[in-house]
């Protein structure tokens, strides 16, 4: 029913200020982006474009207590241009908007062996595409989003090093055409996450790591109808500093990573009964760096 092919050019101008007085850490900036998109109906052999430019920016706030606790706070907007097609083919998508707040605190020990991350934030994303019953992509959708996240790293020994997070997100649709979605939570969206990952370095120049990733039941169409089951992943690595060879090689390194090692078959997603996604499968990846 359509055949388009999509291209998007931005250019950003932005600037940025940290400032510390004392122990309070202040960071703002502002950012000017200019956005272009052009479609071209492959079909109708229409091509059409839209210009955008907005202005977003950040702005947060530090605390630094004596005892290693330091509380936060920001607030940040976001644009993104628009690359769908709508039905007519031409380029007439809004760009989507966001607005988040964040909270939270961290603390460290003055060793730097420890560290502790809780935050929690609020997002609103207008101009969001939503799909009708036909579907045909529509600029109608805004979504309010609330979360949690923990993370935790620590320095157990000199050799081995854990680092373990879990994060909780709650969506809700509170604009849209399509009647059976208003109020639901977002298709695709898995409300739990959670990951840990073990590193061990031998004396030989040698460093192991482990870890599990899980990603916990979505829904699987934006009726709230059905649900996809939750999964649990393995991934590894092994890495190697080259200078160990030779004092000639210092700064090099070869690594190995592996993501579902155990090449586990499971489904992603779904976006309806018709358009589910599967997992990807076991992924190898090495890699030779070079640092001086």
């Amino acid at each position: 029913p359509s055949d388009t092919d999509a291209k998007a050019t931005q250019v950003g101008l932005y600037l940025q200020d940290q400032v510390e007085i004392g122990a309070l850490m202040l960071t703002a900036g502002a950012r000017y982006d200019f956005a272009r998109t052009t479609i071209d109906d492959n079909i109708g052999g229409a091509r059409s474009s839209i210009s955008d430019q907005a202005l977003t920016g950040r702005f947060g706030a530090l605390y630094r207590f004596d005892n290693g606790v330091a509380p936060y706070a920001s607030v940040a907007t976001s644009f993104e241009p628009v690359t769908t097609a709508p039905a007519s083919g031409e380029a007439n998508f809004d760009p989507s908007e966001g607005l988040q707040f964040e909270a939270g605190v961290k603390w460290a020990d003055p060793a730097g062996r420890f560290m502790l991350t809780a935050s929690a934030f609020q997002i609103v994303q207008t101009n969001v595409i939503t799909y009708d019953a036909t579907w045909t992509p529509v600029q109608t959708g805004e979504i309010e989003t609330w979360g949690v996240e923990l993370e935790a790293r620590a320095q157990l020994t000199d050799a081995l090093a854990v680092i373990g997070s879990y994060s909780f997100i709650d969506q809700e649709v509170t604009a849209t055409d399509t009647a059976s979605a208003l109020g639901k939570m977002p298709a695709r969206v898995p409300s739990h996450q959670a990951s840990v990952w073990a590193k061990y370095a031998f004396d030989a120049g040698v460093d192991v790591g482990g870890g599990l990733r899980y990603v916990g039941e979505s829904w699987g169409d934006a009726a709230n109808s059905f649900k996809v089951g939750d999964v649990l992943l393995v991934d590894a690595s092994i890495g190697y500093d080259l200078g160990k060879l030779s004092p000639d090689l210092a700064g090099a390194r070869v690594q190995v990573n592996a993501t579902n090692l155990f090449d586990e078959d499971y489904t992603a997603s779904c976006a309806s009964l018709y358009a589910c996604f599967a997992g990807s499968g076991r992924a190898v990846k090495a890699t030779l760096s070079y640092a001086w």
